[in-house]
């Protein structure tokens, strides 16, 4: 069963295709408009670079420029000498000649130079070597910037406001997630109004939704809540999501949290289909969520009215475990995270 079209699929694996999409990202900016690139180069630099401004100037009769000339045009057009260089990796291990090689790179004639480590660091890996490094770098006007993946797509959330931009940001935020690149999932809740599934749940652990798309559309998270009755009264892990296609012809696993084999997976869902959506998978396919380590909280709803929606998301930092996700929200509002 194939992928639905996308920019973003990943039929390839490795450091080419991620740089790949991240520059297609930082291309479909530029065209939107070259002052959303500057504003997303601005977020990412947090101050460690200055911000080449991106694009031609106008400035009209710009005498104190020009004064030198012995004219003063009425309309000066100018373009800023920058080159940024991008090396990307998807684990932590920088080589000393690589990098060196790249300060070598730039050329000669360019004013303003940035080198953006792009990859998801760990401090305990020669930490001190970049540090090193920036530093020599720097002695030769070069800025070294390092970036996570989910600094280069919070940059892009911030300037990614149009719908075709949206569009485009929800599906490379999905690719760095298949890909493991961004943490983020590791401590969303996905609360889920399951009034009419929870039979379902309670007894073979599992939710079940059309694979239709729109408000059946669901992020990579950790942790699942059972909403009813104005609550999440129940919580899980989420092992796995296998969309299986109509009439169970071919079955895939849109995403999963564990190790266990794919096979197993796809088999206990397409029991629980059989078991309880044997009409159902007949129209249209399914997306099946395969839950475990099940845990009684009391998650409460605190505003007016039923749940908005299908679902609705938590970050709930420091959750390292189901266990510590409890003790993080048993006997709270859902206001208490919504206001941080």
């Amino acid at each position: 069963m194939g992928r639905s079209i996308s920019l973003f699929a990943d039929y390839h694996t490795g450091e080419n295709s991620v740089t790949n999409y991240c520059g297609l990202m930082l291309k479909l900016v530029y065209q939107e408009s070259p002052k959303l690139l500057n504003k997303f180069l601005d977020y990412i630099f947090e101050g460690e670079a200055e911000v080449p401004f991106v694009g031609p100037t106008f400035e009209q009769q710009n005498a104190k420029q020009m004064k030198r000339k012995h004219s003063i045009p009425d309309l000066e057009i100018k373009q800023d000498s920058f080159q940024i260089l991008v090396e990307t990796k998807l684990t932590d291990w920088y080589h000393k000649d690589q990098l060196e090689n790249h300060i070598e790179g730039f050329s000669d004639n360019i004013v303003n130079k940035i080198l953006i480590l792009l990859c998801n660091f760990d401090d305990k890996n020669c930490n001190q070597n970049r540090q090193d490094f920036k530093i020599a770098a720097k002695k030769k006007n070069i800025s070294v910037v390092e970036v996570t993946f989910e600094d280069f797509l919070n940059g892009m959330i911030e300037v990614c406001k149009t719908p075709q931009l949206e569009e485009y940001l929800m599906e490379f935020q999905e690719y760095l997630d298949r890909q493991k690149l961004l943490p983020t999932w590791k401590f969303r809740l996905d609360v889920v109004n399951c009034g009419r599934t929870r039979e379902e749940i309670l007894e073979a652990k599992v939710y079940m939704c059309p694979n239709s798309g729109g408000q059946y559309r669901h992020e990579r998270a950790k942790f699942f809540g059972t909403y009813w009755d104005k609550k999440v009264e129940y919580l899980y892990i989420i092992d796995a999501v296998v969309v299986v296609d109509r009439n169970c012809q071919n079955s895939e696993i849109k995403w999963k949290n564990s190790e266990e084999s794919d096979s197993i997976f796809i088999n206990r869902a397409v029991s629980a289909i059989k078991k309880y959506r044997q009409d159902e998978i007949k129209r249209n396919g399914i997306q099946v969520f395969l839950l475990s380590s099940e845990k009684q909280v009391n998650f409460i709803k605190d505003s007016k009215g039923g749940m908005f929606g299908s679902k609705k998301y938590f970050i709930v930092n420091d959750a390292v475990d189901i266990d510590r996700c409890v003790s993080i929200i048993n006997e709270k509002k859902w206001s208490d995270f919504e206001n941080k």
